[in-house]
């Protein structure tokens, strides 16, 4: 199953949740301002117990990467700031 997030600067991960362990999730990075062209970009991450939700990830992610950047508030998708595209479908 892939997961997909749109976000600023047209931020959009791709992550596998099959089972837990280590995973490879790629972030299309793209910033007008600042690349000449769309990249992807790689991260290895250790699944954890208290990972739920791709949003955990993504937030464990963004400690150890400052440039990644989303929006999220309540973390429940009521507020309508935090929901995600996720296989095509909003969530």
């Amino acid at each position: 199953m892939l997961q997909s997030l749109y976000a600023r600067h047209h931020l959009r991960v791709e992550f596998s949740i099959m089972s837990r362990g280590t995973r490879t999730i790629e972030i299309y990075r793209y910033d007008p301002d600042v690349d000449a062209a769309p990249r992807m970009q790689t991260y290895t991450i250790e699944l954890l117990d208290s990972d739920r939700m791709l949003l955990d990830v993504l937030l464990r992610l963004k400690k150890e990467d400052e440039t990644i950047t989303f929006r999220r508030s309540c973390r429940e998708g009521i507020c309508g700031s935090d929901g995600m595209n996720i296989n095509g479908k909003m969530v």
